[in-house]
């Protein structure tokens, strides 16, 4: 086995982290510190990114020049920049909502490989594909609706047991 702890002092409360494959840094946020701190892939360069900002930190996410993450207590998400903390910016912050995970959806994060068999399929309401390397898919519906003959199409089940 090849695992090889990247940080085994001055954590506290590690909860949320997030990898920039660009740069081979793995940057984690500390609940009990109200730290984000970041470090190579190989174990070297550890650095702290913020240590006065961030109140409680859970979920993270990494794009470009940017750290984004959820913060418990201040119950917003909030960004800064990802190589010094500056440039703290509050970007969702709305009364009743306390955001926990977060994640980023962009045509550069698409990882690259075989389109997914979902993509074009005739199921009405969920697709599930099969496993790799299968191309095919399996659609299913909510526990309220069942699938047609075709197998493609939730209807009401009310409607299926009317017909029997």
């Amino acid at each position: 086995s090849n695992k090889k702890d990247l940080v085994s002092d001055g954590l506290v409360w590690p909860n949320g982290l997030t990898v920039d494959e660009i740069l081979d840094r793995v940057y984690w946020s500390d609940a009990k510190k109200d730290t984000i701190e970041s470090i190579h892939m190989d174990g070297s360069g550890r650095m702290v990114i913020l240590d006065t900002v961030a109140k409680h930190p859970f979920s993270m996410a990494v794009f470009e020049d940017s750290l984004y993450w959820s913060d418990w207590e201040m119950q917003e998400i909030v960004s800064c920049n990802k190589f010094n903390g500056k440039d703290f910016k509050t970007l969702v912050k709305e009364a009743g909502i306390r955001p926990m995970g977060i994640t980023l959806a962009h045509p550069l994060l698409i990882q690259s490989g075989p389109p997914s068999p979902c993509v074009d399929s005739p199921c009405s309401h969920v697709c599930l594909p099969k496993p790799l390397p299968s191309t095919e898919f399996t659609c299913a519906c909510p526990s309220h609706l069942v699938l047609d003959s075709a197998g493609t199409v939730c209807e009401d089940s009310s409607l299926s047991s009317a017909l029997l």
